[in-house]
């Protein structure tokens, strides 16, 4: 059991009548990852995912001739280890039985789902936190780039999901739709690629509204559209993440909706033990998931400027 245990030492005001308020609740931002993320059930330790190089280009043939062969074949391994997340105290059975204020706190298991939910969250920004992280292997993709990069091999080449470091604005804006428009599979076909959502920082916020949400260009007094708005780009606004660490980066997810994956191993699971020598209380909350993404083509970024 902890060393950390929560005693009456620790809560002396409580212990005590006469308290007006206790100030122990805040407000949190929860579920902007889900937002993100293709959430996907997962029964196994390791979930295995491969991409493959589709069947290559058709091809022009003479009279007689046979008919060109194409060839298809595996390219990556994405594997993606469940891993596990929790926190948990431990308080006497004196603190709890001489507490004159239980209602108020702890509320034990409310704030063990509260902690979990945030780190949730962290969790969920941090492949965007490190989406040009180049050193650390846990966010190097099985194709040996990291999320955003200008070289994501392919066969014959390669493919960026990133364009020179810039500002956020309609400039930056068109060019990141026409990079994911450029897209092309493992084979080096070209496929149908689009810009759906703004993903920012808190820093990018109200210019993100201001590209987004208005049918009129913005800044212009000549009533022109706005084609992000009024064409077929953009169409899912923007998403906010209070949580990102580098708040000036920014993204665009893109219609390919299983290439940033949540699995789900374990759902929040609350415990509560007694040590029947001491009568302490300990309380333990866990789940196990994973985030990943298994293919590039599901975002594009820029870093900041």
């Amino acid at each position: 059991m902890s060393s950390t245990v929560i005693t009456a030492a620790n809560l002396p005001n409580l212990l005590i009548p006469g308290v007006r308020g206790i100030m122990a609740d805040y407000l949190y931002y929860m579920n902007e990852w889900k937002q993100i993320y293709t959430i996907l059930p997962s029964i196994k330790h390791t979930e295995v995912d491969i991409e493959t190089v589709p069947l290559n280009a058709a091809g022009q043939f003479s009279e007689g001739a046979d008919i060109p062969l194409g060839t298809m074949s595996q390219l990556y391994t994405t594997y993606s280890d469940m891993m596990q997340y929790g926190v948990g105290f431990v308080i006497t059975a004196i603190a709890i039985e001489d507490n004159l204020y239980p209602d108020q706190f702890p509320k034990g298991i409310l704030g063990i789902k509260e902690n979990l939910n945030i780190l949730s969250e962290q969790q969920g920004i941090a492949l965007f936190d490190n989406a040009f992280n180049t050193a650390d292997p846990e966010f190097v993709l099985a194709d040996g780039q990291p999320m955003c990069s200008a070289n994501h091999p392919i066969q014959g080449g390669t493919v960026s999901n990133t364009i020179t470091p810039t500002q956020l604005n309609e400039t930056s804006a068109e060019s990141l739709i026409k990079t994911i428009q450029y897209f092309k599979d493992s084979s080096g076909l070209p496929r149908k690629f689009e810009a759906k959502t703004y993903l920012v920082g808190i820093e990018n916020q109200f210019t993100a509204e201001i590209l987004t949400g208005s049918t009129y260009r913005p800044f212009d007094t000549t009533n022109a559209v706005n084609p992000l708005t009024y064409g077929e780009y953009m169409q899912g606004g923007f998403l906010l993440s209070h949580y990102m660490a580098n708040p000036t980066n920014y993204f665009i997810l893109t219609n390919y909706k299983e290439g940033l994956v949540h699995y789900l191993r374990k759902s929040i699971e609350i415990q509560m033990t007694t040590d029947q020598a001491n009568r302490n209380l300990a309380v333990y909350g866990n789940e196990r998931y994973r985030n990943r993404c298994r293919n590039f083509r599901a975002v594009a970024g820029v870093q900041s400027f």
